[in-house]
């Protein structure tokens, strides 16, 4: 297909809209949003199934004018860029159907919207300098896997920090630090929390994403059915923790995402009607060979009432670029708060951070929208619960758009009210 929809929560109709049509029919192309508001359209194939035709061009479609730019993709550009990316640590891959999945960690005032600062060797001497953003992979396979589908599936998790040097206009990077999840995930998704926690769940221990040429079937056995949290700030050998476990396999075509209540709605699995389960572990097998069951996963914060804040109003729903935001909260767990608001004098419940979470946009294990933005904290008052934030720097730390807007209290999080970020 060439069409470029459109869907308008104001719709009364509640149907896609088509804008216009692009250059080149694209199956499974990826879609970028850039932030200066356009959206950067790239690969899929000119025919339903693998090995059909490439698309030679990219295209940028600019939504102020209905346009389309396009450009020629130069062989070989990624193997050609300035700063290669370091290679993983461990045996497996995660492009598809090798299948990973990855994540960005959170962006904080209290560090420039940078991830921390370290020291390492920069031109043979130590000098401190702001890691930029951290990325993380978890799970993936063996390449070999085409070859063998009983192969495990890859344990590790790893983590890279990129740094932006201004002398040279590019981004470096240390090498991948590998940790071990508690189990090993082909097909795995991760949900980033509002508080800065990851939950990764999904999956199958062996075989790859995608269906048998033979017949359709999976080619993944032994689904995983719990998740694991992954805390990016614990010590190193202690971040991942298993959490509930589910009944329902979700191996491919699964989908997990932040609601806005801070649970996960999961759904999904494609060619989930036979496949291999470990001994002991109960499940109930889809009742077709694609699954409609929806389930939500309730992270451990989610059941800490007495600790979460709420939103009791925002000033509005849409939010600008380095402007002042008024936000109201209480503590429910409060009996008899006067007026409603603030903490009852109760120390141990505080605000300590507010975030935007961009609303999420996951396919084949990968959320390409999904990023954690903290908002400056200008002035508290717990008594009245009157709370004043800064609205991010700019349209690249967080490109324009809605956000959920979720209030913290250490690492419990409150329900998120919707913010529009508004284009300067």
């Amino acid at each position: 297909m060439k069409s470029i929809r459109t869907f308008n929560r104001s719709c009364t109709d509640l149907q896609l809209r088509k804008l216009r049509e692009m250059n080149w029919r694209r199956w499974y192309p990826s879609a970028t949003l850039l932030p200066d508001g356009r959206a950067l359209v790239m690969g899929g194939t000119q025919g339903v199934g693998a090995g059909t035709a490439n698309n030679p061009f990219w295209e940028i479609y600019d939504w102020a004018t209905n346009g389309l730019q396009q450009f020629a993709m130069r062989p070989g550009y990624l193997d050609s860029a300035n700063q290669p990316v370091p290679r993983l640590r461990g045996y497996a891959t995660t492009q598809f159907p090798y299948t990973g999945t990855s994540v960005m960690l959170g962006l904080y005032p209290e560090n420039n919207y940078q991830v921390w600062e370290c020291a390492r060797a920069v031109g043979g001497h130590w000098a401190r300098e702001m890691v930029t953003v951290e990325i993380m992979l978890f799970g993936g396979q063996k390449e070999a896997a085409n070859k063998d589908l009983s192969l495990r599936a890859n344990r590790g998790a790893n983590r890279l920090k990129l740094y932006w040097d201004p002398a040279i206009s590019n981004y470096t990077f240390d090498g991948w630090a590998e940790e071990m999840m508690t189990i090993s995930r082909v097909m795995p998704d991760s949900v980033l929390l509002p508080n800065g926690q990851v939950v990764v769940l999904n999956g199958a221990q062996t075989g790859l994403a995608g269906d048998s040429a033979s017949g359709g079937d999976s080619r993944a056995d032994y689904p995983v059915l719990y998740a694991e949290l992954y805390d990016p700030d614990a010590r190193q050998g202690q971040r991942f923790t298993q959490l509930g476990w589910t009944q329902i396999p979700r191996m491919y075509h699964s989908t997990a995402c932040l609601t806005t209540n801070g649970t996960i709605i999961v759904a999904g699995c494609d060619r989930c009607y036979r496949y291999t389960v470990n001994d002991g572990w109960d499940y109930v097998a889809s009742p077709a060979k694609a699954d409609y069951r929806v389930e939500l996963f309730q992270p451990p914060f989610f059941f800490m009432d007495n600790l979460k804040p709420a939103i009791v109003s925002i000033q509005s729903d849409k939010m600008a670029y380095g402007g002042t935001f008024r936000i109201t909260y209480a503590f429910p767990s409060v009996p008899s708060l006067p007026n409603g608001v603030g903490n009852g004098n109760n120390n141990q419940l505080r605000i300590t951070r507010a975030v935007l979470v961009a609303p999420c946009s996951c396919t084949h294990s990968f959320n390409t929208h999904q990023r954690l933005v903290g908002l400056e904290i200008l002035s508290d008052n717990a008594a009245t619960g009157a709370l004043v934030v800064r609205g991010p720097p700019d349209i690249y730390t967080a490109p324009p758009g809605m956000y959920m807007l979720f209030l913290l209290n250490g690492p419990v999080y409150s329900r998120a009210s919707w913010v529009l970020l508004q284009r300067p």
